[in-house]
């Protein structure tokens, strides 16, 4: 018996220690290839945030957040959201849209504070596939 306790006052304890934790995110360069679409680059992205009570009816464009900043530095393009600011009254979300495709992934973003996200330019124009995302 004080081993099963042990074991359950063990498992609590860890997981009291990771909720308040935050879960990085990140867009896979790649859509997954299926039999009727070869493997599609990620093309851009979709922060959104709802009220709780309110999610969208489209597929959330609706509901997207301008970026908090967005500034050039050695040769990229940055935006950037703060995330969270609002919580839990408000959910937060991340989809990654990929070229030529109607299928995205879509990320819990609730628990992040920052998202950014990355082109490289040349010539001061942004290179095509050259997109990273991330939040932390």
């Amino acid at each position: 018996m004080k081993a099963r306790l042990f074991v359950l006052f063990s498992l609590a304890r860890s997981l009291v220690a990771h909720a308040g934790e935050t879960q990085a995110i990140s867009c896979p360069a790649f859509l997954p290839a299926t039999a009727q679409s070869p493997p599609a680059r990620l093309d851009s992205v979709r922060v959104l945030s709802y009220p709780k009570n309110d999610p969208p009816t489209d597929n959330g464009s609706s509901r997207a957040m301008p970026p908090t900043e967005e500034k050039e530095v050695g040769g990229f393009f940055y935006q950037s959201w703060r995330m969270g600011f609002d919580a839990p009254a408000y959910v937060f979300r991340v989809d990654c849209v990929y070229l030529g495709e109607e299928r995205y992934i879509s990320f819990d973003a609730n628990t992040v504070k920052h998202c950014t996200a990355r082109w490289r330019l040349r010539r001061g124009v942004v290179q095509d596939g050259s997109l990273q995302f991330h939040c932390d």
